[in-house]
């Protein structure tokens, strides 16, 4: 049998996509989720994952730019800024067009 999945991508970004991702569920407009890590409310998502798992869907929003820390910490790579960061999507994107990363 064939199926809509209907995904919220992400989840965790802050408190309102957050509370907004977790009405949607509780209401079974939407199937899945995707876990944005080091994000304001990642904390948040992630306990609500565990909490539901065996209700929804839960993946993970794979995001290496926009000035997000690495779960590594500030561990300085080719994927990072002077900073520690991942650095913003264009620059990211030049750099593996070029074959810098």
């Amino acid at each position: 049998m064939k199926g809509l999945i209907v995904n919220a991508d992400d989840f965790g970004w802050d408190v309102d996509t957050v509370a907004s991702t977790i009405n949607l569920f509780e209401a079974r407009a939407i199937s899945s989720a995707t876990i944005m890590v080091g994000r304001l409310a990642t904390e948040s998502a992630i306990e609500y994952a565990v909490r539901s798992q065996n209700r929804f869907s839960i993946g993970l929003h794979f995001n290496i730019v926009d000035g997000l820390i690495p779960a590594t910490g500030n561990a300085r790579n080719s994927l990072t800024g002077e900073d520690g960061t991942f650095r913003v999507s264009n620059s990211q994107r030049i750099r593996a067009i070029m074959g810098m990363l």
